[in-house]
């Protein structure tokens, strides 16, 4: 009874130390803000740091002190302190699981903080930012995000802002598990951190080193690290932070079977998160708890442990929290033989684990972290450059003054002047060299594309002998056979007749469609766009086929030179052409958009496709890949016999300065 006495003191008086050194911090705050005597800039900074101190203890309030703080600075015009108040805006939804929310309050601060060039604040939000996507399983977004921070704080030699990034950098590692990778940021942090004396800084890489250790199986280093954290955290007085190093240190006990340390640690982490609002530690004690009870076969206390953590993880969108207690619940449920309960969570968890694997990008994530690792590899040659240029300036600097010790200026000045005739007729010969090469190039291209659109047009008087010949020949040879077998044959005549009717008919549609493909689209005075959409129209006619377009944007793809737009047209006629007549299409999708120097068309269709080995390539798409030749392009074709064709075109836009740029 004594002793019970003894621990609900102590924990009085530790809670009304707590409760004492906050509203310490929060009475001088408020006092500063009541002085009028003092600028608006100094006083609205207050309020910013005021809210970001309730974010600790009270949720509410701090949300309201931060409405006064936009409100505020809105007034004063002071777009610094707005950012700044939106990044403090987003850490207290962070904290609080409302991670949507904090992702659009980061977003808000880059936005003002580009405005204004303000890379501090901008390279803070992007650290928000990127923690915020980490948490939510996007990895892609967040080294993205983190990578954009650095580049900032690097920018103007901030060196506890490069630190913070370096330890968040860790934390993406870590949570893909490249354990290596992330020490050696947290220990590129921690010793920045260090040598500033930011020891609430350094209590937290401490912590995060534990954890790379901890999920490594180095449960004995794992303990080192966190007990290390929490003495700093003892020392500088900051019992808001204890919560995740419990919960770290009763997960490593747990571990290793030491099952009562486990459960101390573990429940003192649930009070010290529900004491300070913190629902992501809340959320991993429940989780933990309810792992710890089942391993001791209290399967009951630890469902009601899960349940109660499942909820709160929905409510945050913490996914990848989400699917451990799925499972952890239905392994629960089976230990009580409860095996209806544990399918139906088993099914739970494997849907949202699919569903996220789905999402991920491994590719994009690969690509940026080689081009981050691509920049720290320049920075550091570029160093190593600097420091050699430095080098042959001091030796060139000593030769040159040995020079000049030894020669008269008579001697320097006529070496000078034939220096200087010297380098005129060399420019001379070189700028005559080079506009030679110019003019060789210009006219090597212009003779290619007079070739191709040589080549194009006689592919496409082929075509249209091809077409005459197999076509409307055809069906007039068969016309004039039906009539002569009038004369002969017991068929009936309007038998006969109906049948040359139909003939006629297709004969006076292949006409016109060979008509179609003959006469030049009308774009001096009319929209591509426009143009496109009406032969399509008009070609497609009373046939059931649905046609999509997308033109993007439309502005800039009515500015592309004239020559050009014709042919796209071409292109675009032939394959809609071939995907009604021979493909059969009932669908056909054309999209076309405009890049800095090139356009990209695509049309693709659900017609019977052909076999795509290159030895049977008729005359209409000899004749495309004649014209987009013509236009430095490429032509990509996905097609197989009865899964429809998607036609990709790259048509490189006039580039004159691209040529010159490859003579210099």
């Amino acid at each position: 009874m004594n002793r019970l006495k003894i621990l609900i003191l102590s924990g009085f008086i530790l809670w009304n130390m707590i409760v004492s050194a906050q509203n310490k911090a929060i009475d001088s705050l408020n006092h500063l803000i009541e002085n009028k005597k003092i600028s608006d800039s100094l006083r609205i900074e207050a309020i910013v740091e005021l809210s970001s101190i309730l974010r600790y203890s009270n949720f509410e309030e701090a949300i309201k002190v931060n409405n006064k703080a936009l409100v505020e600075s809105r007034r004063v015009k002071l777009t610094s302190t707005e950012a700044s108040a939106y990044i403090t805006r987003a850490l207290i939804h962070a904290q609080t699981g409302n991670l949507d929310s904090a992702k659009q309050f980061c977003q808000d601060a880059i936005a003002l903080s580009k405005r204004i060039a303000d890379d501090l604040h901008m390279a803070l939000a992007y650290n928000v930012l990127g923690s915020v996507n980490l948490s939510q399983g996007n990895y892609a977004n967040s080294l993205r995000a983190y990578m954009d921070g650095l580049e900032r704080f690097e920018s103007i030699s901030h060196e506890s802002g490069t630190a913070a990034t370096l330890n968040r950098i860790g934390n993406f590692y870590l949570k893909r598990k490249h354990y290596n990778n992330s020490r050696h940021y947290y220990e590129q942090s921690l010793s920045v951190f260090e040598k500033l004396k930011r020891y609430d800084q350094v209590t937290g890489i401490l912590n995060n080193i534990g954890v790379s250790y901890y999920q490594e199986n180095n449960f004995s280093e794992a303990l080192e690290y966190f007990s290390r954290s929490i003495k700093i955290l003892d020392e500088i007085n900051m019992p808001e932070r204890l919560a995740i190093r419990e919960l770290n240190i009763g997960k490593t006990n747990t571990h290793l079977e030491k099952y009562h340390e486990a459960d101390q640690y573990l429940k003192k982490a649930l009070d010290h998160s529900n004491q300070y609002n913190d629902k992501k530690v809340k959320c991993q004690s429940l989780l933990n708890l309810g792992i710890l009870k089942r391993l001791q076969h209290d399967n009951t206390k630890a469902i009601a442990y899960l349940q109660e953590g499942l909820t709160l993880a929905k409510s945050m969108h913490d996914h990848d929290t989400e699917i451990e207690f799925y499972e952890t619940i239905a392994k629960s449920y089976a230990r009580l033989n409860n095996y209806k309960q544990a399918y139906n969570y088993y099914q739970k968890f494997d849907l949202l684990k699919d569903s996220l694997l789905n999402l991920e990008k491994d590719r994009e994530v690969l690509i940026l972290q080689n081009q981050f690792e691509a920049k720290q590899n320049e920075q550091k040659i570029s160093i190593l450059q600097h420091e050699a240029e430095k080098k042959n300036i001091i030796l060139l600097a000593l030769v040159i003054g040995s020079i000049l010790l030894m020669l008269s200026m008579v001697l320097v000045l006529i070496n000078y002047n034939n220096k200087q005739r010297s380098l005129r007729l060399i420019h001379t010969q070189k700028e005559e060299i080079s506009r030679q090469k110019i003019t060789e190039l210009l006219k090597d291209q212009e003779l290619n594309s007079i070739k191709n659109k040589l080549e194009g047009q006689e592919n496409e008087r082929k075509r249209v002998a091809q077409e005459l010949h197999d076509g409307i020949g055809g069906t007039l040879a068969s016309i004039k056979m039906n009539l002569l077998s009038l004369k002969t044959e017991d068929t009936p005549l309007n038998e006969r007749l109906t049948d040359i009717t139909f003939k006629l008919d297709n004969a006076c549609e292949e006409v016109r469609m060979i008509s179609h493909n003959l006469i030049p689209p009308i774009l001096h005075n009319s929209a591509l766009t426009e143009v496109i959409k009406n032969f399509v129209d008009e070609i497609v006619g009373n046939r059931e086929i649905v046609v999509n377009y997308e033109f993007y944007p439309k502005k800039q793809i009515e500015a592309i030179d004239k020559n050009i737009q014709v042919d796209i047209y071409r292109i675009i006629q032939e394959l809609v052409t071939n995907a009604i007549k021979h493909a059969k299409a009932s669908e056909i999708s054309i999209y076309l958009t405009m890049h800095d120097d090139y356009v990209n068309l695509m049309v693709e269709d659900d017609g019977t496709g052909f076999r795509n080995d290159g030895k049977q390539t008729g005359i209409g798409l000899k004749n495309i890949q004649s014209r987009v030749a013509a236009l430095d392009g490429k032509i990509t074709i996905d097609t197989s016999i009865g899964k429809g064709t998607n036609i990709i075109i790259d048509l490189s836009l006039p580039h004159s300065k691209e040529v010159i740029s490859q003579i210099s």
